[in-house]
Formats: C-alpha cells, structure tokens, sequence
C-alpha cells in the first residue's frame, strides 16, 4: 500500500524485488489517500523469498520510508493421503468425487499397495525439463492402511472408510496431536462411530461444536438446503459474491444427525442445513484441525455440482496445511513473541539473520522459552526495518518483517478542529502563532511610546499652568 499524504495526486513507479524476480508497477495514487499496489511476481522454488518495495523517482521529505521490506513464503502441494474401503475403479463412489476434487486442484494422484513405497510421478518443470515430484493424493486402503505414507502426509481424507480399528484411530490421534489435519466425508452410522471414537481418543484436547449421531431407520430422507453459511471465512468465501447463486440448487439427503455440544465453538460451524444439522465444522485439535463435513456424496447432488472442487480446495489449503506457516509484521522498536516450530532439543542449533543479513548474537536476538508446543521468541524489537530470519540445518523456518508505521510517513499538521474539539477534553483552549505573537511585542513598544508622549505633553502643560507663564 502506497501512501500520497500531499494535496496533489501522484503517478508512481514501484519496483518489487522478491529473490531472483523483478517486477516494476505503475500505480495513481489520489491525493490524501493510500492506495493498494498489486501484481503478478513469478517465483517457482519453495521456502521463504526476501526482498524490497521501493518507489523510483520519488522526491520527498522522508527518503527512508521509501522503501519497504517484504517476505512471502511458498508452500509446496500439501501430502493428502484419501483412506477408503471403495474400490478405486468404482465410478460415483463417495471417494471417487473426493478424489477427483482434489487431483483437480493439487495435482497427480496414486495408489498405494504392499510393494509401493513412496509414489512419485514426471511432471514438466517451467523450464521444460523434467523432474520428479511426489505424488500430492495418495489412495489408502483404511481396511489395512499403510501408517508410514499417512505419517509422511500433511492431510488425510476419509471418505467411505468403514469402520476405523483401534490402531487407525490411535495413530489419526497422534497426528492431530503433532501438528497433521483431518478431514472427514461423513454420510453413514459408521461414520458416526468413528467420529465418536475418534473424539474419545482425543480426549480434552478436542471440543467438537455438535455430537454427530446416525440417522434412525424411520427417519425422513427429505432432502435438505443450505441456510446459514459463513461467508467471510473458508471455504465458503472463495465464492464471494457469487455465493448465494453457487449453493442455491444444492440438495442434501442422508448424512449424519447433529446436536449441538455444550463445550464447543459455535463459531466451528461453517454451513448449517435446514433441519438444523451442521454441514461442515472445523475444529482445533492440538496442533491440527479436524474438519467434518456431513454429506452423502454418492445421493447429493454437490457432487455433480461445480461447488465441491474450490470448496475442498479451499478448504484444504486455507484451512488444514496452513499451521506451518510462521510469519509475524511487527513495527521497528516494538517488543514482539513469535512461537518456534522446532523442538526443545534442536534449541542451540537455531541460526538468527538480523535486517543486515548478519547473525544476531544472543544479546541482540532476545530469549528462548521452552514450552510443551516447543519454543517461544521473545524480542525485544529491532532497531531497523527489515526482515529478522531464524534458520535450522540452513533452511529458514519462521520469519518476521520488521516495519516503519505508516503513521510516521504523514507530516499533515493537526487541523484546529483537532484541538478545539477531540483533544481538549470539553476545556477551552487558547494559542497564538510565534509570528503573530512578535508583531504584538512590536506593536506594544508603541503603544507604550504614544502613551509617554501624551504624558510629557500632560505635564508640560500643568507646568505652565503652575508657573503662570
């Protein structure tokens, strides 16, 4: 964002280095107004990218203010593992639409059998050669999943699982509890079981906003709308202001009974349907999130819809591999506390780059805090803008970006109405402008100078008169 504090409105270059990129920018900046500054930068490796925004041609009474620094951090395609007893080949299963939705999104998809270790796949590379990537969804038996390939996931997916052992369920747990995500297709009374289970496991560390129970056989299968979603956070605000027409002809039928938990989040609850029952609900559980989202696939139409490809897209890359992501803005001379995704063990192997790229010594670099999560950052503030970087094994790991405030760029004077009214407090306020009050000692000398002529006049007259002469 580029602020133009001056009367006139401006036309401004603005150069964006970010890595190896360079990209220049024209924007019109009003008058009195700050204005947002976009485009299209390429960056195709992964990790962390540093650099500067920096206006060209600019003349002002504050150079130091323009330039800014700015970090962006790449994610690769999230690890999803798709656990399922459906046969691969079975078209219009519920795993079939999952599948499809995400291979569509994030990329090559595999399955996985006793001999297969770790899927990969060719894929061009932007400069035309090719390299070797690992498969983004790999496809799981949950009758007797691989527990290796769900460990190496960042996201596992049930769709039609059956019913979960003990021992799926207790290794679910430990990734929830590590840091890993869940999303879980329910539509049957097994799904139900397993979701119990699964929250039985988890123990106090989960407080799921509804119960999920399974349907009773008498029940009414009348198929069901949308009527509350929440539209300013994912997955559902990808539609935007197209919302309301994307999830209009949306039918539901079967799925899971919900009712409501008395020590959950109401604000878990991410789309409810007509009968009351929770679609979707995103949960915090340790260190990961567990999403549900309560349809039957195979006998709602989403599926066939064009709603359920961004809507798991988006689900999955805002919501549930987004927990990795250690980025913090903070101003120049501020204190600041930064959690570290690194264990007490590997504490005296950090690295920390100050905003001149040189190592930080431990005066400069603040405190370490062990705690159960790992290690907590404490700074004191940086004394100049730029980027503060903490490196392991020389990979940079969390980021925070060091900034002037924007309010320091702004040398408008504080109208009069600024004073007589907000700040002086109801009191009655009274200044006078240095110039101003020169001229009035001036005028004084005068004033006081006429007043001694009249007095000698004065005098001289009584003195005739006493004098009689």
């Amino acid at each position: 964002r580029i602020g133009n504090y001056s009367d006139t409105p401006r036309h401004v270059r603005l150069e964006v280095q970010l890595g190896n990129a360079v990209v220049p920018l024209e924007v019109h900046c009003p008058a009195r107004a700050v204005t947002a500054a976009g485009g299209r930068i390429p960056l195709t490796a992964e990790g962390w990218h540093f650099g500067t925004a920096r206006l060209v041609g600019v003349d002002d009474a504050l150079p130091d203010d323009n330039q800014l620094a700015i970090g962006l951090q790449v994610h690769p395609p999230p690890r999803i593992a798709l656990l399922s007893r459906d046969k691969p080949e079975q078209v219009g299963s519920a795993s079939y639409y999952v599948e499809s939705a995400l291979t569509s999104t994030f990329g090559k998809s595999a399955r996985s059998d006793s001999s297969q270790t770790a899927p990969t796949a060719l894929a061009a590379s932007p400069l035309g050669s090719l390299v070797k990537v690992a498969n983004v969804v790999i496809r799981l038996n949950a009758a007797d999943p691989d527990v290796e390939m769900m460990r190496q996931s960042d996201v596992v997916v049930l769709a039609r699982p059956g019913r979960l052992s003990s021992d799926t369920v207790t290794v679910l747990t430990a990734m929830l509890q590590r840091g890993r995500s869940l999303l879980y297709v329910a539509g049957d009374q097994l799904d139900a079981a397993n979701l119990q289970d699964l929250a039985k496991s988890l123990g106090s560390s989960v407080s799921l906003p509804v119960e999920f129970l399974p349907r009773t056989a008498g029940r009414s299968q009348a198929k069901r709308s949308l009527t509350d979603v929440d539209r300013r956070r994912p997955p559902f605000s990808i539609f935007g202001d197209e919302l309301a027409s994307a999830v209009k002809s949306l039918e539901f039928t079967d799925g899971l009974l919900t009712r409501p938990s008395s020590t959950g989040l109401k604000d878990d609850i991410r789309a409810t349907l007509n009968d009351q029952s929770a679609l979707l609900t995103v949960t915090s559980v340790g260190r990961g999130r567990l999403a549900v989202l309560n349809t039957d696939l195979e006998r709602s139409n989403i599926a066939r819809s064009p709603v359920l490809v961004p809507l798991l897209g988006e689900l999955i890359s805002q919501e549930l591999t987004t927990t990795d992501s250690k980025g913090l803005a903070f101003f120049c001379g501020e204190p600041f506390t930064l959690p570290l995704p690194v264990g007490e063990e590997r504490m005296t192997d950090l690295r920390f780059i100050g905003p001149d790229s040189s190592t930080l010594s431990e005066t400069d670099r603040g405190t370490l805090t062990a705690i159960p999560a790992g290690i907590v950052w404490n700074m004191a503030g940086a004394n100049q803008p730029g980027a503060l970087q903490v490196q392991l094994d020389g990979k940079t790991v969390v980021a925070a970006l060091a900034t002037i405030p924007s309010e320091e760029s702004d040398l408008r004077s504080l109208p009069e109405s600024v004073f007589a009214g907000r700040l002086s407090g109801g009191r009655t306020l009274n200044y006078t402008m240095g110039s101003v009050a020169g001229e009035e000692q001036h005028d004084d000398v005068w004033v006081w100078l006429a007043v001694a002529c009249v007095g000698c006049i004065v005098m001289e007259l009584l003195t005739l008169k006493l004098f009689r002469t």
